[in-house]
């Protein structure tokens, strides 16, 4: 939270997680506290190494 405190509510904020769940959920709780630009990769980076850059290694749990 001090952190957060010193971040300025219109500084822009991209979230990334490895399936887009998290970070989507981190996202809604950065703009109940006000933050105004939070995007977050809805795919996260398994999603985005599939349809964007396939150059990204994708993660595979065992």
């Amino acid at each position: 939270q001090e952190i957060m405190d010193t971040w300025e509510t219109d500084t822009p904020m991209m979230l990334i997680c490895h399936e887009g769940i998290r970070s989507r959920q981190a996202g809604q709780y950065f703009t109940s506290q006000g933050f105004q630009q939070v995007y977050n990769v809805s795919d996260g980076i398994d999603g985005w190494s599939q349809n964007v850059d396939p150059a990204i290694p994708r993660y595979r749990s065992s």
